[in-house]
């Protein structure tokens, strides 16, 4: 685990040093063995390795909320964020299994989850849960990646081949508000309807990705996992 984790901070430096400066410091044992005993469970060591090597992002103003985003599955949830969602969302959620610990979010309610449990046949599998996805077939529940090492590999390799970069698509010069202003309800205050017009996401440097290749390197690293084994 702890070449995988140099190799990716490595990459993080060279690609964008704005994200690497959001992410927390490396959690305690103490911190850890508080989070599971909130859990009920036991994190797998590696799970445990990689919150020894930082807790999570800081979600601050710093820079732009996409670009926070490590993988295109979203941003590195810290400790407290992972228990939290685990006791109000998994835990009540029937179709998320039990032990089920959140590694990943979009903001959206799709989340990248560890299975915890030794038992099941994902134990230690990186799983994607899209809400949008949940009907009377589907549980909204695929395995993503094959294991956690597994993850941090294809992120290292999405970096070192381009497929993820952190950049604007335009100027913005070239990304001027539309004539006609957006309604006006919904909004708490004038500074913030004012922030939305004013924000376009082309011109904001957040992560960027190439969905075919990411599909394909994904589909190689991870053999077992039967989200990349779908035609997207």
């Amino acid at each position: 685990m702890e070449p995988l984790l140099t190799a990716l901070q490595q990459e993080l430096t060279r690609v964008y040093p704005p994200v690497v400066a959001q992410l927390n410091a490396g959690a305690s044992d103490q911190a850890i063995q508080e989070t599971e005993q909130q859990l009920g469970f036991p994190l797998p060591e590696e799970v445990k390795n990689l919150y020894r090597w930082k807790d999570g992002i800081n979600i601050g103003q710093e820079i732009p909320f996409k670009a926070h985003f490590m993988s295109s599955f979203g941003y590195f949830a810290s400790l407290a964020e992972a228990a939290e969602t685990y006791q109000y969302s998994v835990k009540e959620n029937k179709e998320l299994r039990e032990k089920m610990f959140q590694l990943f979010s979009d903001g959206q309610g799709n989340l990248v989850l560890i299975d915890c449990d030794e038992p099941s046949k994902d134990y230690g599998k990186i799983l994607l849960f899209d809400p949008f996805a949940v009907d009377e077939k589907h549980t909204g529940l695929t395995v993503l990646y094959d294991s956690l090492p597994a993850f941090l590999e294809t992120m290292i390799a999405c970096y070192r081949e381009g497929i993820y970069s952190f950049k604007a698509l335009a100027t913005e010069e070239e990304n001027q508000p539309e004539e006609e202003a957006p309604y006006r309800a919904g909004f708490v205050s004038d500074e913030d309807y004012n922030k939305y017009l004013d924000y376009d996401e082309d011109t904001e440097v957040i992560l960027r990705t190439d969905p075919e290749r990411e599909h394909t390197i994904s589909k190689k690293l991870n053999p077992q996992a039967a989200y990349w084994k779908k035609k997207r």
